[in-house]
C-alpha cells in the first residue's frame, strides 16, 4: 500500500470561505495543476501540468480522471479577487 495523501478538488477552491481565509480574497493564479485517475479511494495515476488548460486537455483523454491539487493553498485555476468581501472573523490557531 502506498503513502496516503490528501487531494483537493476544484469545489474546495471555489468556496468563498476558502478564497477569503486561504487566499485573503486576493486574485490568484495556479502554478501547477494535477490530474488524477481515481478508483474508489485509490489514486491510480497522477500527473502535473503548468496550466489549467493543459490539465483540461488531459482530463478529456482519460476516463475517470479528475482535476486536483496536492496543496490546499495552491489554486487550481485563475480567480479574480473578492473586492466586495472581507473576512470579519477568524479563530486563533
Amino acid at each position: 500500500m502506498g503513502r496516503k495523501k490528501l487531494l483537493y478538488f476544484p469545489a474546495y477552491f471555489e468556496m468563498i470561505s476558502t478564497r477569503l481565509c486561504v487566499f485573503g480574497g486576493r486574485a490568484v493564479s495556479p502554478d501547477r495543476v494535477g490530474v488524477a485517475v481515481i478508483e474508489g479511494k485509490r489514486v491510480l495515476s497522477y500527473k502535473e501540468f503548468s496550466t489549467y488548460e493543459e490539465a483540461r486537455a488531459e482530463l478529456a483523454a482519460k476516463l475517470g480522471a479528475r482535476i486536483v491539487s496536492k496543496q490546499s493553498v495552491a489554486e487550481l485555476r485563475a480567480a479574480e479577487g473578492l473586492d466586495r468581501y472581507r473576512l470579519v472573523h477568524s479563530s486563533r490557531r
